[in-house]
């Protein structure tokens, strides 16, 4: 009983572990990134309105998210290597950002100031961080060991 409730779970595991979308979805995700960057500069230069700035911001982690996702065109055991570790760098690098920045903006903001406020990272910046730091230092390091 406890060994196929064990093997059940092992093969869930799996499965979640290995899901990914086929690769012709990563022009799909730089298509959603590139129009929501777009509308990012667009909405700065013209609009200023929150609604569009919000949207476009989600637009951007998950336009990184579907390419992060997104199966290579040679899926092997390599690349899937390389994807761990470009997930692993992301979230060592991100905890670190996001526990180090704050006090670093307080610094600066003490030296311009004189008056400060130690202020949390936003989630959107760790989000953005973390996908973008993935899907970068994924494309590195495929370049780089190629």
């Amino acid at each position: 009983m406890k060994d196929q409730f064990l093997d059940r779970e092992r093969k869930s595991a799996k499965r979640l572990a290995s899901m990914q979308i086929p690769n012709s979805f990563k022009k799909v995700g730089v298509l959603i990134a590139a129009i929501s960057f777009i509308g990012l500069i667009a909405n700065k230069l013209i609009l200023n309105a929150e609604e569009i700035r919000f949207l476009c911001r989600h637009g951007l982690i998950v336009g990184f998210l579907i390419i992060s996702i997104a199966r290579d065109k040679q899926e092997d055991e390599f690349i899937k290597d390389l994807r761990l570790k470009s997930y692993f760098f992301a979230f060592i690098f991100c905890v670190a950002y996001s526990v180090v920045m704050p006090y670093i903006d307080y610094l600066v903001d003490l030296f311009r100031d004189k008056e400060s406020v130690l202020k949390d990272s936003g989630d959107f910046m760790i989000l953005w961080m973390l996908i973008c730091v993935q899907v970068f230092y994924f494309e590195y390091l495929k370049r780089l060991f190629k």
